[in-house]
């Protein structure tokens, strides 16, 4: 097996010890490197000349990507913190930063290979699993820091995505998530398959606090399913879809004209569709909330759906990781 494949199997970045035991020498390795075939980013750990910015950053500091930068390396929703998050041993040093996380005074610390703003946990007490990347943590682990570090509606579009895009089970939620406290327990509970993104997720959360109850992932069209379908206040299903459209996905010109038959073959079924941008549900979603109500509404009352205007302003509830925690406070830090 080559060098390429056995660091592929770890994601692309690997320690001394993973790859001797598959099989290669410490002979191979240096050969790797000084024929350019492979880069040893930190001492004792070796990347594919591919592999992740973000995951070498953290290795080169000395720790894994942890919390939202973990959960984004997994394809799970992070939410709008994008600092790098990396997760260190208590009791490390020598950490490739910019500068020493301990000196006195103000600036941010920074990998020493960018400018990238990076949030330390030094929450890290036991050495990976070596059958593990030594990168990051194992996906409950991912899920356990943002539990613990964000927001109750971004740490639940973390776990929705993780539960739809089959990483996890419901049983392993419950299993590994749960602690002592309560707020573990009522993040999970709050937690569903559906949300194929992390915006779904948020709008399908602010709709709940609302009282609108939706089925998710409805096929009503040949094209796909449809993201929502609105419940009425008795728990019938209405005659209206609500479509999140991400804009790395839905901006690209196909992804438009699927929207556009899939939205015409919704209106030939007697569904009217409720589309929203990305742009809408993070800057809007107090006032995304308010249309599906008022939608609601409408059918309930028998009345036929109508321009929405001069709308009550809501509370926009889109959360900020500004202030997510970092676990313990960090060592040394001058006051």
């Amino acid at each position: 097996m080559d060098l390429d494949t056995s660091l592929a199997a770890f994601g692309g970045i690997a320690t001394r010890l993973q790859l001797l035991t598959r099989g290669h020498s410490g002979g191979d390795l240096t050969a790797a490197v000084r024929g350019g075939r492979i880069r040893r980013i930190r001492q004792g750990h070796y990347a594919r000349l591919d592999a992740g910015s973000d995951a070498v950053a953290a290795v080169r500091l000395g720790g894994r990507l942890a919390g939202p930068s973990a959960a984004a390396a997994f394809g799970l929703w992070s939410g709008y913190d994008l600092r790098l998050h990396v997760s260190v041993p208590r009791n490390a040093s020598r950490l490739r930063a910019s500068r020493p996380p301990s000196a006195r005074g103000g600036g941010e610390v920074t990998p020493d290979t960018s400018d990238r703003s990076v949030v330390l946990h030094w929450t890290d007490t036991a050495p990976p699993d070596p059958s593990e990347p030594c990168w990051r943590p194992s996906v409950l682990g991912c899920l356990r820091q943002m539990v613990s570090w964000c927001d109750d509606m971004t740490a639940v579009a973390c776990l929705d995505t993780a539960l739809q895009a089959g990483l996890v089970t419901q049983d392993e939620l419950e299993a590994g998530l749960t602690g002592p406290g309560l707020r573990s327990r009522g993040v999970i509970g709050r937690c569903r398959p559906g949300s194929d993104s992390g915006l779904e997720s948020l709008v399908r959360q602010a709709l709940a606090a609302r009282g609108v109850d939706v089925e998710q992932q409805v096929r009503v069209t040949s094209v796909g399913p449809s993201d929502m379908r609105l419940r009425g206040r008795r728990g019938q299903p209405l005659p209206v879809l609500v479509e999140v459209d991400g804009f790395s996905f839905h901006s690209r010109r196909d992804a438009f004209d699927r929207d556009r038959r899939k939205d015409a073959e919704a209106a030939e079924a007697g569904y009217s569709t409720l589309r929203f941008s990305a742009d809408q549900v993070e800057r809007d979603l107090g006032g995304v909330v308010a249309t599906v109500v008022r939608v609601r509404d409408l059918h309930d009352s028998g009345g036929a759906a109508r321009p929405l205007l001069n709308g009550a302003p809501i509370r926009n509830l889109v959360p900020s990781l500004a202030g997510i925690r970092t676990g313990v406070p960090e060592r040394g830090r001058g006051g």
